[in-house]
């Protein structure tokens, strides 16, 4: 009895191990993508603002402004919360 109890309790041990480490490094990996995604976006946006202004330009215009949506929708893809599964509610 004994021993099964410690069987149980190691077992949940792991469980609970693995779903720590799943979460942090599921967080951890976001966001070293979120900073890169970041990181990569300034770069973009002064190149962009950088060769207008050769041109005599004093906005980023159109391109800056579609660089900013794909930085804006690619960290709202990244941070997106997943909707339970409906079928696993219905049974």
């Amino acid at each position: 009895m004994e021993l099964t109890f410690q069987i149980i309790q190691q077992k949940l041990f792991t469980i609970r191990l693995n779903l720590i480490k799943t979460l942090v490094m599921n967080k951890l990996s976001k966001t070293i993508v979120t900073i890169v995604i970041i990181v990569v976006f300034f770069i973009f946006f002064s190149l962009i603002v950088g060769s207008r202004q050769i041109e005599g330009h004093q906005t980023p215009g159109y391109l800056g402004l579609i660089v900013f949506a794909g930085m804006v929708g690619a960290m709202r893809a990244i941070w997106k919360k997943r909707a339970p599964n409906k079928d696993i509610i219905k049974k």
